[in-house]
């Protein structure tokens, strides 16, 4: 919920949602400002997807907000080493069946076939291999529900 009452399902989070009390990135909505692609792999065309998911240890069986940015490998070792403090040379992250968030706003349950990697359980921020595509996704988890 935002501080101005307005409920998760009625956010609305986009990069060019910026001027509505509902919009996460306006200064009425949400207050934040749009997330930088900085640490994208094409930066001028990569761009951030916000769909939902159920990542697991985050005491809910409902699914999540997250936004999710693709990025190279070496990326996705830094953050995994640094933000979730894992050995990315041991640690199995890169068996996510993530699916693909370009086409899809819901990834669905990612407790299913074993779909996360249990390295990443109950992390709110960290790095993600897609099984099916070989991309690297950072993710964010903005939302618990």
């Amino acid at each position: 919920m935002l501080e101005n009452d307005v409920t998760l399902a009625n956010v609305v989070i986009g990069n060019t949602n910026t001027s509505n009390t509902v919009d996460l990135f306006s200064p009425t909505g949400g207050g934040i400002t749009i997330p930088a692609t900085s640490m994208a792999i094409d930066p001028i065309n990569n761009v951030w997807y916000y769909p939902t998911a159920a990542v697991p240890a985050l005491g809910t069986s409902a699914e999540e907000k997250l936004g999710v940015l693709q990025v190279d490998q070496g990326t996705c070792d830094q953050v995994n080493a640094k933000a979730n403090s894992l050995d990315y040379t041991v640690a199995n992250y890169d068996k996510a069946t993530f699916g693909d968030p370009t086409n899809n706003a819901d990834l669905g349950s990612m407790l299913a076939n074993n779909a996360w990697p249990s390295a990443l359980n109950g992390k709110l921020v960290g790095c993600v291999k897609d099984s099916t595509s070989s991309k690297y996704w950072f993710y964010q988890i903005l939302a618990v529900q």
